[in-house]
């Protein structure tokens, strides 16, 4: 018999046993909606403290039930019972009297304690049932109004999953947008940094250029500097081919003329490697200040080239964050998702307690029902015993 256990239990335990059982069971039944949260692994403690104290409940009504039985197949029993005493073997009319009178006295002996013991069991059982049917009764009002706030709570928790969800969404499109500039950038700056090693290699060669530019303009320097020195000789050897002319006289006219004719060249000469020697000086500045503008630009070059590694850093940085963003939506995405399951599901299982809390309310009243009907059965039964 599957209430068996309950009604052992209830009629073994005292009245305050079996209020303490039902404080426990009430109390653990109703700790979620007092603030006090339970492990884990005891999530479903409240239900099962649920269902023992309907159990338990069902088992004290059959208790009552079968004692109510019992009761009346005492009396009925009553009825029927034959007694049989010793008799006295000298006097056998005496005897029957006597079997009979106290035959008679026990009977009403035993029908007095039975309708005694039945009016206290009644009154006993009435208040019990009292007790506990307004302890089920307010534990099941409790309920009813608590799971109720659970389920207005569970559709507020929708309504504010659904708006995180749509948040998330858009931080995901902003991850994605942020994640594809970035690379469109980092592709930018490689092609940048492709042609700044380009204008590098340029830069060097150049320098190149511009070495080998004023090593020409020094050996031209040089070269100037040989011609001012064999034109000197020149005009030293013309001055005195002019001196030994002049001693030769009208015979040394001629090589006088030649003479002239020498020193002109010399002179010519001499403007020319002047003409030659400024244009190389004006050349050389010209390279220097090239190899200054390439030095500098050489700078340039190796400092746009350092903060491009920099930038690629950071572009490498937000491409990365914004990966990590992207897979942190994702996942949390996902548990929002087992969130929003699992709040439907709890918004079921509130349903269904309160269907049950329902039940339970509508069992509380048959019992009060029940108890009214004991507390009629005991005020009959006390006249009777005292009567009797």
């Amino acid at each position: 018999m599957l209430l068996k256990p309950g009604i052992v239990v209830l009629s073994n335990l005292s009245d305050n046993g079996k209020l303490a059982l039902f404080s426990v069971l009430t109390f653990c039944a109703c700790t979620p909606y007092m603030g006090i949260h339970a492990l884990p692994s005891d999530a479903d403690l409240p239900l099962i403290a649920f269902l023992l104290s309907a159990y338990f409940f069902v088992s004290g009504q059959r208790l009552s039930r079968m004692r109510i039985r019992s009761l009346i197949e005492h009396i009925a029993a009553l009825k029927r019972e034959e007694q049989t005493l010793p008799l006295s073997e000298q006097d056998k009319d005496f005897n029957n009297v006597a079997n009979l009178v106290n035959g008679l006295l026990r009977d009403l002996d035993r029908k007095k304690e039975l309708l005694n013991n039945c009016s206290m069991e009644a009154e006993y059982t009435a208040k019990e049932l009292q007790n506990s049917s307004s302890q089920v009764a307010s534990g099941a009002e409790q309920e009813f109004h608590a799971l109720d706030s659970l389920a207005s709570t569970s559709e507020e928790m929708n309504t504010t999953i659904t708006d995180i969800a749509s948040r998330l969404d858009g931080t995901s499109t902003k991850a994605l947008s942020t994640l594809s500039e970035s690379q469109q950038g980092r592709e930018v700056l490689s092609s940048l940094t492709d042609r700044l090693k380009e204008v590098g290699t340029m830069v060097a060669h150049n320098q190149d250029h511009i070495g080998s530019l004023t090593q020409s303009a020094d050996e031209i320097s040089s070269f100037v500097e040989r011609i001012r020195d064999i034109t000197s000789e020149i005009n030293l050897l013309a001055l005195n081919a002019s001196i030994e002319s002049a001693r030769a006289g009208e015979a040394g006219r001629g090589f006088s003329v030649v003479a002239d004719e020498v020193r002109n060249l010399a002179h010519n000469t001499a403007k020319a490697t002047q003409d030659i020697s400024e244009l190389v000086s004006s050349m050389n500045q010209r390279v220097s200040l090239s190899n200054k503008n390439s030095q500098h630009l050489e700078t340039l070059t190796e400092q746009a080239q350092q903060a491009l590694k920099l930038v690629t850093v950071s572009f490498n940085s937000i491409e990365s964050a914004a990966k990590d963003t992207q897979e942190e939506v994702v996942m949390s995405r996902a548990t929002m998702d087992e969130f929003r399951l699992a709040n439907e599901q709890m918004s079921q299982r509130l349903q269904h307690l309160a269907g049950v809390s329902e039940l339970n309310s509508k069992s509380s009243k048959d019992t009060k029902d029940m108890v009214r009907y004991l507390e009629w059965l005991s005020s009959r039964l006390k006249p009777q015993g005292e009567l009797v």
